[in-house]
């Protein structure tokens, strides 16, 4: 789990970008993972390890946005 984030309760509704691109906003917080929804409404179940910055308004992810599909969420 990455220790960029304390609180991760109170990221739902914060912005995601990965790699410079903008992906949506976190609407659940798992376990091990959290739960990344796009202007679409598709979502995207993404590891908490994969953060690599939190700046306070917004998680960055170390991976692109052609990398996030692999974490497509059929619901």
């Amino acid at each position: 789990m990455s220790d960029i984030v304390m609180h991760w309760e109170d990221l739902k509704s914060k912005m995601v970008t990965a790699k410079g691109k903008r992906v949506g906003n976190i609407v659940d917080i798992l376990d091990d993972d959290f739960v990344i929804q796009n202007s679409r409404r598709t979502k995207y179940r993404v590891p908490k390890s994969h953060v690599n910055q939190y700046n306070g308004y917004e998680i960055f992810l170390d991976f692109s946005s052609k990398e996030l599909r692999k974490y497509k969420t059929r619901h």
